[in-house]
């Protein structure tokens, strides 16, 4: 009886974490397909989420800190880093827009997942809805962050050409 509780309450966390913001850079991730659910489109993996659980978490912060856990920059990453950017570089980025061009613009294509050569496009974009960028009041950083996402979309070269716009 204590074994079969002990199961339910482990498929019942692995189900909880199925949706962890996380999945698809953990060491049960690396479990063949056959072992996998089929659940819609999706595949679910509830050994790889038993097995997260269970995994040392001092080895899993070592591996995610040396860039070798397999995990990729998702855009909940994405968008923290060009957040915490905006927070720390607000006016030279701002300033290299309103100049067409710079190295804190340049760093920021980069962390919006742009291609190199879509860097002057997004230039020439954001310098020309500047107005919307620099209002009399200034905006918020996660406010100011989703107007560039806003303007940065609607350019179908950026669209295609940053990764992690919006």
């Amino acid at each position: 009886m204590k074994q079969l509780l002990t199961l339910s309450a482990l498929l019942t966390l692995a189900v909880f974490l199925q949706n962890s913001a996380m999945a698809g850079c953990k060491l049960g991730d690396f479990i063949p397909k056959e072992f996998q659910i089929k659940r819609g489109h999706e595949r679910s993996n509830i050994i790889s989420h038993i097995t997260s659980s269970t995994t040392s978490s001092v080895t899993y912060a070592f591996a995610r800190m040396s860039s070798t856990s397999g995990c990729g920059k998702g855009r909940g990453r994405a968008k923290l880093e060009q957040e915490y950017f905006l927070q720390q570089n607000r006016i030279y980025l701002l300033a290299d827009i309103s100049r067409g061009g710079g190295e804190y613009l340049s760093s920021f294509s980069q962390l919006l997942g742009c291609h190199n050569a879509a860097q002057p496009q997004l230039s020439h974009t954001l310098q020309g809805n500047l107005i919307q960028l620099m209002p009399e009041k200034p905006l918020p950083t996660d406010s100011l962050l989703n107007r560039i996402h806003t303007i940065s979309n609607s350019d179908p070269v950026l669209n295609k050409s940053c990764r992690y716009i919006g």
